[in-house]
């Protein structure tokens, strides 16, 4: 794959003088909010705000996804994701080709944060950390989940989707089960705000004291 080429030739600088933490999840399972707290101890690079960028800067991306999906998805000359997500999620295929597309642009920005960022400790939120193999620059990786009810709901509620729609976008993402056992760590969301900050404290105890 083009993400692993990258991957492999970027990991052999400093990236592995650092200490990083992937953060991933299913949709809907509470991920932002599990960044928003160790954001408050260490830097995050969030891999939704580089997708939210790039959308919304990077011309020469909107020009390949426009050519690849037509100009229907386009709202005033910038990419609109809900369009796009409505074609995108109702076929794998065209999914791959989007990623195909998006995925090395994402991954080296992260991997440059990574250089410029002056700490031993870095979080990298990925929602698709395993599908674009950004672990492979990871030391340890926390996937956050939630019920497949809580979630399912969460996500109806959140972004407005009907129950098929809110289905599409999760069976779009790598199952949560196989997250959870390739993870070092896991954080359930189901509970209160306050306990999960507990389950987080409990490990970010142990990466800051891990060798």
């Amino acid at each position: 794959m083009a993400e692993e080429h990258i991957i492999v030739q970027s990991v052999k600088g400093s990236v592995f003088m650092k200490k990083i933490i992937g953060i991933t999840g299913g949709i809907a399972c509470g991920k932002s909010f599990v960044s928003s707290i160790i954001k408050e101890k260490y830097p995050v690079i969030d891999c939704d705000a580089i997708t939210h960028e790039m959308w919304n800067t990077n011309h020469k991306v909107t020009k390949l996804v426009a050519s690849k999906f037509g100009d229907d998805i386009l709202n005033n000359g910038i990419v609109d994701r809900k369009r796009l997500g409505s074609i995108v999620f109702s076929d794998s295929n065209k999914l791959a080709s989007l990623n195909e597309i998006v995925h090395p642009i994402i991954i080296n920005t992260v991997l440059q944060k990574i250089a410029e960022i002056d700490s031993n400790i870095i979080f990298v939120d990925a929602p698709l950390l395993y599908e674009t193999n950004l672990d492979k620059i990871c030391t340890s990786v926390i996937c956050v989940y939630a019920f497949p009810s809580i979630q399912l709901n969460r996500l109806m509620k959140r972004d407005k989707f009907t129950k098929l729609e809110a289905i599409k976008r999760i069976d779009s993402q790598m199952n949560i089960d196989e997250k959870k056992k390739r993870s070092q760590y896991i954080i359930d969301t189901n509970g209160t705000h306050n306990e999960t900050k507990e389950k987080i404290k409990v490990i970010l105890e142990e990466v800051a004291n891990a060798i």
